[in-house]
């Protein structure tokens, strides 16, 4: 009887020590400080998802420095964490990648994209760095002409044209190196092509809604006409709110604005309606690399998915915000069945089926 205990617990100490062996550690290094209203959701989404596959997420803040990224980056790689996950901040992804090279740790690129001057250098994942296993990038200039073209409608609509008959737009941008700022951007100005808007100015202002509110009062000045007031992300439309309020106009009336994240402040504005329109849900892509790293680790890699995916984002004006806020505006991903995601625990799954549609459908 006394040998059938000990061999139980022996089995037991056996099953505990092999998960605890098993158990991965991700590291994300995100661009900005803890509680920041894009980086922090992603940060609360992506622990939600390595919690519920029993991975433990360490996290580390740049701080909006590109020396940051840097000592970060080494920080994780000292933990002996089992794989980072980054973006391309200032041009850093590429000395990012050659590190993990050296160091033989995996990482996994999300949300901003290689730089063009670095692209002929690092190549595709696995190409030239068989550590940089994959990305995950959204589609930032789609996002950034749906974007404008929801403004430039709503603007029309409500009859808020110049002289010219044309709708006027200023646009605020991100950090002029950021490759996010840099797709938006591109979106921005292919939609500008219609012949019934035209784009006056775009400025960056460095994802700062301070500085957006600034800009965007001093652009006005010089182009009184404008209606629509574009932001590249969350945060800076609602700078630019702040401004048309001190401008003596009406947010949604008089002048139109919206911008990129999908954030929870960007939401609500939409839901007051003194921003437009709100574009988004790569804040979600943590998450999912988290359950492909999760699925890899177990055997089961991603490369016949393909080792650079786009991330589809949504436009939500305030018709839809409602039924979003109401499930998740206060952040409660934890509700969210991560393991549905992937196909180590759903052996029939043959494709990712990533996106904020799919996590809506899911029974509450």
């Amino acid at each position: 009887m006394v040998a059938s205990i000990r061999h139980i617990s022996l089995i037991c100490l056996l099953v505990i020590t092999t998960c605890t062996v098993n158990a991965k550690t991700l590291a994300l290094i995100t661009t900005r400080s803890a509680g920041d209203s894009f980086w922090g959701p992603v940060e609360e989404f992506m622990h939600a998802a390595c919690k519920d596959l029993g991975m433990e997420l360490k996290v580390f803040y740049a701080e909006g420095r590109r020396d940051n990224m840097i000592s970060a980056f080494q920080k994780a790689i000292n933990e002996k964490v089992d794989a980072v996950v980054f973006p391309n901040f200032q041009k850093s992804a590429y000395q990012l990648i050659k590190a993990a090279e050296e160091a033989k740790v995996p990482v996994f690129l999300f949300n901003s994209g290689i730089s063009s001057e670095h692209v002929n250098d690092v190549g595709k994942p696995r190409e030239k760095y068989k550590y940089w296993l994959g990305e995950m990038l959204p589609d930032d200039k789609g996002a950034g002409a749906n974007l404008a073209n929801t403004l430039v409608d709503m603007a029309k609509s409500a009859g808020k044209l110049g002289k010219d008959g044309k709708v006027h737009v200023i646009a605020i941008s991100g950090h002029s190196a950021d490759g996010a700022a840099i797709e938006r951007n591109k979106g921005l100005k292919a939609a500008m092509k219609r012949s019934d808007a035209v784009l006056k100015q775009v400025v960056p202002a460095n994802w700062d809604k301070d500085t957006a509110n600034l800009k965007f009062s001093k652009l006005y000045e010089r182009y009184p006409e404008a209606s629509v007031g574009w932001a590249a992300s969350d945060l800076m439309s609602i700078g630019i709110v702040d401004a048309i309020k001190k401008l003596g106009k009406t947010p949604g009336k008089d002048i139109f604005t919206g911008g990129v994240d999908l954030s929870k402040e960007g939401m609500e504005a939409v839901s007051q309606g003194t921003m437009s329109v709100t574009a988004g849900g790569h804040f979600m892509e943590g998450g999912w690399v988290a359950v492909m790293l999760y699925d890899y680790f177990n055997g089961i890699d991603f490369v016949d998915e393909g080792l650079s995916m786009r991330s589809k984002m949504s436009v939500i004006t305030k018709d839809a915000v409602q039924e979003y806020l109401k499930r998740f505006g206060k952040g409660n991903w934890e509700t969210i069945d991560f393991k549905q995601f992937s196909k180590k625990h759903n052996s029939d799954l043959k494709k990712y089926n990533f996106g904020l549609d799919t996590v809506m459908a899911q029974p509450q």
